[in-house]
């Protein structure tokens, strides 16, 4: 390029190019996303509303009537109930008035009081322009990660190397990222406080360890997680930067060893052998809920459950486990007949075993003793809307706690009217004969014959107080290797954060116009995930110099948030309610993750780029393709918007 025209690589300028594209779309999504039209803004705005009015935190469970009323009120004017087939109480008898489905109360405060500090001074006017001032504070916090994404390419990137303006400028442009960053919610404080931390991590790295490279790192990795809990990733970005700049140079590979020991050595101490493979737990109890018992009835091994234990979250099932799922078939029923043999250290009355189907819970109450008894139900599903079928073990004795055994459980599709119990011929109990039927079981591991992973007991609590949802640990790392019961959710999940990536809008209620739109998205995602491998494989082999720990350290924040999004909704496959996580839990890694597939996209675009004809006209011809692309799609997700708002 001529040195009579503008650098748009250099570092001021493309500084200024990404900057100035976040600010312009930045507010053209403050203003026309109507109020309230996101993921539990009126809930988040009443947080920094009731600090501006009340001068403090509130306590969990605090509200103002009033300001509720005023709040739904402007929620009925904005056509927020449109297809909800629900209209708020005004005056409810007693409690709160409805504005939402959770309060956000319980968040850390920061985002909160932040953001109380503007709207003191618009407490007179009307809630839909409190909501824009909310909103022009996340926009704020937008453009701080917009400025840590372009100083995370600074370092690790060499001078006017494309990236430098690439990736800032295409987290501004990205629709859907643009879409939260403008709500008024506490997401974007913490994603901005999160890129902070990176960019200090690689700036430590490249720079090494001062007295404010530490301060910088530590002070926005402790923002972050008082910010919210989906920045849990900051501090192991600290640690490992820190690790990696303590030995510098040919000594860098003695932080290699290091961290890699220290990973082997968390995975022994954090993870054991003996739960019952197969099975998701949330009950608290210390020891497996797998264990040999001579009562066992098939094989040798039992579950058993101590009712006394608590269970996290207390809407989950003890222990549970996803059989399989059934596409609709209009006017279509199906009958299945679930059994186990039972037991107890006490006698109780207890629930048998659980059967769900995505709608209603199947089950039956018995007597249970000292001694195996068996015990079986039949439940007749409509399968005209699709179901999924579980099962799960939640004895809630009614007269006592007590350690109730479970063994030989069998769920089958029929009828089985029979008191006569079945006959293994298998001692895992995976098939038999029930009343002269020849049967194979639709359960895995349905005697407990197959030991599994867990996390240990210390750990699994203390991850539980502070996980999304008091998720414990195991259950998670039992969804991560169940592909068999749970793949057809890993694709399910995968396509809902695909779409609200790119550009699903709103409650994740607004999507694209047109015929399937985010099939090229798709394609546009494994364009960028296939020129990283490219890239990859074309660094491998260079000389040890190469950066490899700064892609390790992006590697980090990018593999820890998208694992933690990914697994979200593990723990709802054992009750009614299924639910998909969204993107925005993963948006904390929006840095990494448009690194990534920026690296990917100029990889492949190189190749015809580089060319000997085109060379001379690399810069205009690559910004031309760029940014005609995210216009493109920009302009297509405004048009979607206002299609949708009527707008």
């Amino acid at each position: 390029m001529s040195s009579k025209h503008i650098n748009v690589f250099g570092r001021g300028t493309s500084l200024a190019i990404a900057l100035i594209l976040g600010l312009v779309h930045g507010l053209v999504y403050v203003f026309i996303i109507p109020p309230w039209q996101h993921y539990d803004e009126p809930n988040h705005f009443e947080y920094v509303w009731l600090i501006s009015n009340h001068g403090a935190i509130p306590d969990q469970g605090s509200y103002d009537q009033s300001m509720r009323r005023a709040v739904a009120k402007s929620m009925l004017k904005n056509d927020f109930y449109k297809g909800m087939n629900y209209l708020p109480d005004l005056n409810p008898p007693e409690g709160p008035i409805w504005i939402g489905p959770i309060s956000q109360l319980n968040n850390p405060p920061l985002y909160y009081l932040t953001a109380s500090v503007p709207l003191r001074f618009t407490l007179d006017r009307s809630f839909d322009f409190q909501v824009i001032v909310i909103r022009l504070v996340s926009l704020a916090f937008l453009l701080v990660t917009i400025l840590a994404a372009w100083g995370v390419a600074d370092e690790a990137t060499a001078p006017d190397n494309p990236l430098r303006l690439l990736i800032p400028a295409s987290i501004a442009l990205l629709p859907g990222f643009i879409d939260i960053a403008t709500a008024v919610n506490n997401d974007i404080a913490a994603i901005a406080l999160v890129s902070l931390c990176l960019w200090g991590c690689v700036r430590m790295l490249k720079r090494g360890i001062t007295v404010w490279n530490l301060l910088w790192c530590g002070s926005t990795a402790v923002l972050s997680l008082l910010t919210k809990e989906t920045a849990f990733m900051a501090l192991p970005l600290v640690i490992v930067a820190f690790i990696f700049s303590i030995f510098r140079e040919k000594k860098r590979v003695f932080a290699w060893i290091l961290l890699g020991a220290g990973v082997l050595a968390a995975a022994v101490i954090a993870i054991s052998w003996g739960d019952a493979a197969g099975w998701y737990r949330s009950t608290s109890q210390p020891g497996f809920t797998r264990a040999t018992n001579p009562e066992a009835v098939v094989g040798e091994h039992v579950f058993i459950l101590d009712t006394r234990a608590r269970v996290t979250p207390g809407f989950i099932p003890p222990l549970f486990q996803p059989v399989l799922t059934i596409p609709p078939s209009l006017g279509s029923t199906a009958t299945y007949t679930l059994g186990a043999w039972m037991w107890a250290d006490s006698p109780v009355q207890a629930r048998t075993p659980l059967l769900g189907d995505g709608f209603n819970v199947h089950n039956g109450v018995v007597e249970v003793d000292l001694a195996p008894s068996f015990h079986a139900f039949t439940a007749t599903i409509a399968t005209d809307q699709g179901v999924r079928l579980w099962v799960s073990l939640d004895p809630k004795p009614v007269n006592g706690e007590a350690t109730v055994y479970y063994d030989g459980l069998v769920l089958i599709e029929g009828n089985i009217s029979s008191d006569i119990p079945p006959s293994y011929t298998t001692p895992d109990g995976e098939s038999g004969d029930w009343d002269g039927r020849p049967f194979t079981n639709l359960l895995r591991n349905p005697s407990a014959e197959k030991g599994g992973l867990r996390v240990a007991s210390w750990l699994d609590d203390l991850g539980a107080g502070f996980l999304p949802d008091d998720t414990r640990p195991s259950a998670l790392l039992s969804y991560a290797l169940d592909w068999q019961g749970a793949g057809w959710h890993y694709m399910l999940t995968a396509e809902r954060l695909l779409r609200t990536f790119w550009a699903q809008f709103g409650w994740g209620h607004v999507s694209l116009l047109g015929n399937k739109p985010y099939r090229l998205l798709a394609v546009i995602t494994l364009l960028g995930a296939a020129g990283v491998l490219i890239w990859f494989a074309r660094h491998l082999f260079r000389k040890f110099t190469f950066p490899w720990e700064t892609v390790a350290l992006l590697a980090l924040l990018f593999v820890g948030t998208w694992v933690g999004t990914l697994s979200r909704g593990a723990i709802y496959l054992g009750i009614t309610r299924l639910y998909l996580p969204v993107a925005r839990y993963a948006s904390p890694a929006i840095v990494p993750t448009m690194v990534l597939l920026s690296t990917g996209w100029l990889e492949l675009l190189n190749i015809p780029l580089r060319w000997h004809g085109l060379r001379k006209y690399y810069p205009v011809t690559l910004l031309l393709i760029w940014f005609t692309a995210w216009l493109t799609l920009d302009i297509y997700s405004i048009a979607s918007i206002l299609a949708y708002y009527g707008r």
